[in-house]
């Protein structure tokens, strides 16, 4: 099968790998040159805000099997991934979401990784997909209810530069596994706020996401927390020198909060380090956090 990936990033180029092993064939599509036909199999693997201008020439396509590797919420709308192909697509596309604790260097290197695939509908049709991508290191979990996996590939990002922030100011693991413990909660709340359901299968990947991005010196938005405490928001970001995708993400999810009316104060806190200016004042709020939570 030929198999079309949009975007030719870091995670694009990691999740072609499995498919090559498996003898299919990976054509990349850039900006301004996306053109897909009735029944392709198309990877989205680009930032969720490029998506609509992405697909934008497609709806009246029918028929694709569209395979989602996209963490964040639109900026304009707050809609997540699904809710922007929905949309913009014509009704018989088929829709999936690929999303787990993995970086895309280890699984470039065939590392044993495990990650969810979502799916609306029928399970047999995910089973075809799962086949695309699942070798021998490669292991995917097909579950159901699309919107709650899609939520946790966001907020984990989020959630990881608390996490950068706390080793940065020189807190160790006990804060760390507290603060990962709470973000799970948050997500918990978030989900049942906003009626998304988690399928029970899915909570393995889910926890292993958080607690992978979480814990990774490697992760981009963990290093990206851990500059905070040193450097401004423009210098951080300028040192990881790579999409850190929890702070990209962060003015979509603090809109959707807002808009769901849910306290989550751990967020929060990230929110508002964002606007401090110096490690004293950091410091300041995050006891100031870590003693009332």
């Amino acid at each position: 099968m030929t198999i079309k990936i949009i975007r030719a990033g870091a995670w694009g180029k990691s999740i072609a790998q499995p498919l090559r092993d498996n003898g299919h064939t990976v054509v990349f599509l850039k900006r301004g040159m996306i053109t897909l036909t009735n029944h392709d199999t198309v990877v989205l693997a680009l930032p969720t805000n490029a998506i609509r201008d992405a697909l934008s020439t497609s709806s009246s396509v029918r028929n694709l099997r569209i395979i989602n590797c996209t963490k964040g919420i639109e900026l304009t709308t707050q809609k997540l991934p699904h809710e922007i192909v929905r949309e913009l697509l014509h009704p018989t596309t088929q829709y999936f979401a690929l999303l787990g604790p993995s970086f895309a260097s280890e699984l470039r290197e065939k590392m044993p990784t495990l990650i969810n695939l979502g799916f609306a509908g029928k399970s047999n049709k995910a089973q075809i997909v799962k086949k695309l991508f699942e070798t021998t290191y490669l292991r995917i979990h097909t579950v159901q209810h699309i919107p709650s996996l899609e939520l946790a590939g966001v907020m984990k990002n989020v959630y990881s530069i608390a996490c950068g922030i706390s080793d940065g100011l020189g807190f160790s693991m006990n804060t760390r596994t507290k603060l990962i413990s709470t973000a799970i909660e948050e997500f918990y709340t978030f989900c049942n706020k906003l009626n998304y359901e988690i399928d029970e299968r899915a909570i393995g990947g889910i926890i292993g996401d958080f607690m992978l991005t979480g814990n990774s010196d490697t992760s981009r938005n963990f290093q990206f927390g851990k500059l905070l405490v040193n450097f401004s928001v423009e210098k951080s970001l300028e040192k990881v020198a790579a999409t850190v995708e929890g702070y990209a993400a962060l003015k979509s999810l603090t809109a959707l909060i807002k808009q769901a009316k849910v306290a989550l104060p751990l967020a929060h806190l990230v929110m508002d380090i964002m606007t401090m200016k110096n490690k004293k004042q950091i410091k300041s709020a995050f006891l100031t956090y870590t003693q009332k939570v």
